[in-house]
């Protein structure tokens, strides 16, 4: 069942959730499970600041977020890490219109995270819409 939100708090929340829901239910497809965030409606209205404070809510969903990048086998990919107490949110492989951030802040860093990986969930929807097109 098909339980899209459709406002900014409940993509919030369906957002930051993606993680554990990408654990918890294999027989779905990352991108299925990205598609009932809302997220692709919401994109220009949800803010890393919202994205924050369900983080707060639940810290332990950093540590979520944190295992899920380290267990990544993908390339190109965001990825979040801690270096030196640092909070670190990069691109791998380095491309120069993707700069790595630092933040002192892990709820800060974790909510750019969430940010950019759905960012690059919408956009691979986007180019996977555009190439149906074209094929129809």
């Amino acid at each position: 069942m098909n339980t899209r939100p459709y406002d900014v708090i409940s993509a919030s929340l369906a957002a930051c959730h993606w993680v554990r829901r990408y654990r918890e239910e294999r027989l779905r497809t990352p991108i299925e499970l990205y598609e009932d965030t809302g997220y692709s409606e919401l994109y220009r209205d949800l803010s890393e600041s919202q994205l924050e404070r369900v983080l707060r809510d639940d810290p332990s969903l950093v540590e979520d977020w944190k295992s899920f990048s380290e267990d990544k086998r993908l390339s190109p990919a965001w990825y979040f890490t801690t270096e030196e107490g640092i909070s670190v949110v990069g691109h791998y492989p380095p491309d120069p219109n993707m700069s790595k951030k630092t933040f002192r802040d892990p709820f800060q860093a974790c909510a750019y995270f969430i940010k950019m990986e759905m960012e690059a969930f919408r956009a691979r929807n986007q180019n996977q819409a555009s190439r149906s097109n074209k094929e129809s």
